[in-house]
């Protein structure tokens, strides 16, 4: 037996969101902000790498505890230079598992160095993960998440839909019952 949702009018979505934020204005003020391809496009690849390895890090664990953690993760991977951290030899990954300044998720970690080089392939290809994010088709937004998680290691479609954060793809994110349908 299927089961039936009853869908739920935008309109009374967006007047609940409106009501618990204060008005239009209050919610227009806490939305993400979006940005423009040469915004996206200025941003340094280390920034993107950092970005998509917090995100990765902070996946099924409280945010406030990656985030006191994080200057450690920015100083054992070299600010998240991606040819630099691409270049960390096995030995140097293994010992990340003895740093007791970092969450010790083996695949977590393994997932930075992978990352790096498959944004290092990127930029050959596009110039930089900036303009690959830039010059993505507008409107395709869910093509663009199915691409980051082939190509990048821990970024499932979860992820995908919250990196980079704020860009201007937006921030539509998929409830169990819409992917599964």
């Amino acid at each position: 037996m299927p089961l039936e949702f009853a869908m739920t009018p935008f309109k009374t979505i967006l007047s609940e969101a409106e009501r618990r934020n204060g008005g239009k204005a209050g919610l227009a003020a806490v939305m993400p902000k979006v940005k423009s391809p040469a915004e996206l496009a200025a941003v340094p690849d280390d920034r993107y790498l950092s970005a998509m390895s917090l995100r990765i890090f902070r996946a099924g664990l409280k945010h406030e505890l990656v985030d006191a953690k994080w200057p450690a993760f920015e100083e054992v991977f070299h600010s998240f230079e991606p040819r630099r951290v691409s270049a960390t030899s096995d030995e140097a990954m293994e010992r990340l598992m003895d740093d007791k300044r970092l969450i010790r998720h083996w695949g977590k970690l393994k997932s930075v160095r992978a990352n790096a080089t498959a944004m290092i392939g990127i930029a050959e290809e596009h110039g930089s993960m900036g303009r690959y994010l830039a010059n993505w088709p507008d409107g395709k937004v869910v093509a663009l998440w199915d691409d980051l998680a082939k190509r990048f290691s821990q970024m499932g479609w979860q992820l995908g839909g919250l990196f980079p954060p704020h860009g201007r793809q937006g921030q539509l994110i998929l409830t169990p019952y819409v992917a599964a349908g």
